[in-house]
C-alpha cells in the first residue's frame, strides 16, 4: 500500500503511485520540516487509538498539499481488523505497565489486585477483535497516554494496525506505532490544491521506466537509426475538453534492419532474421494488430487534467509558452505506442494497472512480464521521452495555436 499523511492523519495513494508495490507510503510535510517519527509524534484523530494514521483514499489526499514518499515494511507486527483477540498479548501489554501505575488502575476493577487484573484482562479480551481490544487497552490501561500506549505496543512486538473504515467509503487505514520502520524515498512531488501529481514527464524520462532487457534493443536501434529528435515527427495534438486532456502524437520510423549499417550492428544471423520480418502495428482504441505498410509507429502522450491546470491562471491572455511548458512538466500523463511490443510485451498491461495507459488492456502477459516487469515504455516511447526537452518547445507552440483557434487564449 501507499499512504499520505495529512494534518492529523495519513492518506493512501496506491491507486496513482508509479511504483505500485507493497510497503510504499506517503507523508504530508515540508521540505524543511520533515516528520520526526518519535514518541511525541502520535498525531491522530483517535478513532482507532494513538499512532500515525495512513489510508488508501487518493481522493481525500488530493485535497491537501505537498507530500513525500516513504517505505514501511508491514510484513511483521501489524494486526489487521478481524484478527482474533490474543489473551497472551493482552496479558503481556497489561503486565508491561509500570507496577505503581497498574496498581492504581486495578483499583477501578476490584480491591483484590489478582482478581482485578483478571477482570481487566477478560474485559479487554471480550472485544470482537484485536483492534477493538487495543482501543480498550489504550483507554482503560494507558488512559489515552499516547506515548505510553505506543511504547507498550512496540515492546510486545506490535508495530501498528490495519483497518477498513466504513465511514470513509471502506478506506484502508494503517495506524503506525513503530516509526523506526519508516525509510524515506527520493522522489519529487509537486504542490497542488486539488491534484497530486505522480506520473509526470520526469517519471517517464527516468531510466527506471524502461527494462534492462529492452534497453539493449533501444541502444541497438539508436546505433542503426539515430535519435528520435532527428527521426521522429510531432504530427498533432488533440484537445478533449470533456475529459480535461490534451493528447500529442508522433510518428517514429520502425527500425530498418535491411541496411548494411544494421548488419554491422546486429551481426549476420540477426540481420537475416530481422530484415525479413514483416512489420505490424497496433491500432489505437481497439488494439487490433494490423499490417504496418508505412513502416512507422505512432506514439501518443496524453496530458491529463490539462484544463484544470490552465484554470489556475486567472488571466489566460497572459499565459506564455513557459507557462504551458510548466503545465506539461507537472501534469499527470498517459501513454500509448502502436508498436506490437508495447501491447504484447507487458508495457501496456503495466500501464493499465496504474491508470497510465491511454488505451488500457485486460490481457495479462504470460511470458514477457519476466523480462519487462514494472517497465512502462517500449524502445519507441522511451526514444521520445528521453528527448522530451527537445520536444517541449514545439509542443507548447502547437498547444498555443490550438487554444487560440478555440478561443481559449
Amino acid at each position: 500500500m501507499s499512504y499520505i499523511q495529512i494534518e492529523n492523519y495519513i492518506i493512501d495513494t496506491s491507486k496513482i503511485l508509479n511504483e505500485v508495490v507493497d510497503h510504499y507510503y506517503w507523508f504530508r510535510g515540508s521540505k524543511t520540516n520533515r516528520i520526526e517519527f518519535n514518541n511525541n509524534d502520535g498525531n491522530t484523530n483517535d478513532q482507532y487509538g494513538p499512532g500515525v494514521y495512513f489510508t488508501d483514499s487518493y481522493d481525500t489526499a488530493s485535497n491537501y498539499g505537498k507530500v513525500y514518499l516513504y517505505e514501511i515494511n508491514t510484513d511483521k507486527g501489524f494486526i489487521k481488523q478481524g484478527t482474533k483477540v490474543s489473551k497472551q498479548i493482552i496479558t503481556k501489554l497489561v503486565n508491561y505497565v509500570d507496577r505503581s501505575i497498574l496498581d492504581e488502575i486495578l483499583l477501578d476493577w476490584d480491591e483484590n489486585p489478582i482478581v482485578a487484573k483478571k477482570e481487566l484482562i477478560n474485559a479487554i479480551c471480550n472485544n470482537k477483535d484485536m483492534v477493538e481490544a487495543l482501543q480498550q487497552y489504550a483507554l482503560d490501561v494507558c488512559r489515552w497516554d499516547r506515548e505510553e500506549y505506543i511504547m507498550n505496543c512496540k515492546a510486545v512486538g506490535i508495530n501498528g494496525i490495519i483497518v477498513k473504515n466504513s465511514e470513509y467509503h471502506d478506506e484502508e487505514w494503517l495506524v503506525l506505532y513503530n516509526f523506526n520502520l519508516v525509510h524515506e524515498r527520493d522522489i519529487d512531488i509537486v504542490d497542488s490544491n486539488k491534484v497530486l501529481n505522480e506520473w509526470t514527464l520526469k517519471t517517464l524520462m527516468s531510466k527506471d521506466s524502461i527494462s534492462d532487457f529492452t534497453m539493449k534493443f533501444r541502444k541497438e536501434r539508436s546505433k542503426i537509426m539515430g535519435q528520435e529528435s532527428s527521426t521522429a515527427k510531432l504530427i498533432d495534438c488533440f484537445i478533449n475538453e470533456t475529459d480535461d486532456s490534451i493528447t500529442f502524437a508522433w510518428y517514429t520510423p520502425a527500425t530498418d534492419y535491411s541496411t548494411d549499417k544494421a548488419k554491422s550492428v546486429v551481426g549476420e544471423d540477426r540481420y537475416k532474421k530481422m530484415s525479413k520480418q514483416k512489420k505490424m502495428r497496433v491500432q489505437p482504441l481497439n488494439l487490433k494488430l494490423l499490417p504496418n505498410n508505412e513502416n512507422q509507429y505512432e506514439v501518443q502522450l496524453k496530458i491529463t487534467k490539462f484544463f484544470s491546470w490552465l484554470d489556475t491562471y486567472p488571466d489566460k491572455t497572459e499565459i506564455t509558452s513557459i507557462d504551458l511548458k510548466d503545465i506539461l512538466k507537472v501534469a499527470d500523463v498517459q501513454v500509448f505506442s502502436s508498436s506490437p511490443s508495447f501491447q504484447y510485451q507487458a508495457y501496456n498491461w503495466n500501464n493499465s494497472q496504474v491508470d497510465t495507459a491511454i488505451y488500457p488492456t485486460d490481457i495479462a502477459p504470460k511470458v514477457w512480464d519476466k523480462y519487462n516487469d514494472n517497465a512502462f515504455l517500449d524502445k519507441h516511447l522511451y526514444g521520445i521521452m528521453r528527448n522530451m526537452e527537445f520536444w517541449l518547445n514545439p509542443m507548447a507552440s502547437m498547444i498555443t495555436k490550438r487554444l487560440q483557434d478555440k478561443g481559449y487564449l
